[in-house]
């Protein structure tokens, strides 16, 4: 198929300034060459009527070559000369670069956290522990799969301190809290 009308934003997110460059091109020509094939199946089984997923990713191509992620959503819509495919093009950049920061975030943070000499135990409100370190596991004696599965009343934590510590993280401060812990072997 070809392309019969296009607008503004999806004339810039592939680098042109005028909408009418794309009028009668293929509709395949700004995705890159290795996800073409795919993308032009899934217009071609629309148009058929078979089934198809409405949402999918695909590789953008711009004016300067610059690949892109782009999040392609299309429907079959009737005319009075036939049927065609209206597709709505997204540029998913900023979205894939903030994911990949949040995964390298995540991983420094498990470094961190695996590698830290102190035993740290994270734990929701109630006192049940949702992750260790291996420094909490090897102060205790519990494997990790023990460990999630208790609280840290169980090791001996005073129920007593844990409002002290909720008020302190409340108020966006951090809270250390000191005490004794009772070991697997007593």
């Amino acid at each position: 198929g070809l392309v019969q009308y296009t607008n503004l934003a999806f004339a810039r997110m592939y680098g042109r300034s005028d909408p009418r460059e794309f009028i009668g091109e293929s509709v395949g020509a700004r995705v890159a060459p290795e996800a073409r094939e795919a993308f032009l199946a899934r217009a071609t089984l629309r148009l058929e009527g078979q089934p198809v997923e409405q949402g999918y990713e695909t590789i953008g191509i711009r004016r300067d070559g610059e690949r892109f992620p782009v999040l392609v959503t299309a429907s079959l819509v009737p005319l009075s000369d036939g049927q065609a495919v209206i597709g709505f093009f997204q540029d998913v950049s900023a979205q894939r670069e903030a994911e990949t920061r949040l995964r390298d975030s995540e991983t420094r943070f498990r470094l961190l956290f695996d590698h830290a000499a102190d035993a740290i135990y994270i734990h929701e409100r109630g006192g049940t522990l949702v992750d260790v370190n291996q420094a909490a596991i090897d102060s205790v004696g519990y494997t990790r799969e023990e460990l999630l599965r208790m609280s840290v009343l169980d090791l001996g934590c005073s129920h007593a301190d844990l409002p002290a510590v909720w008020a302190a993280l409340k108020e966006g401060q951090g809270a250390t809290a000191v005490g004794r812990h009772r070991r697997r072997d007593g």
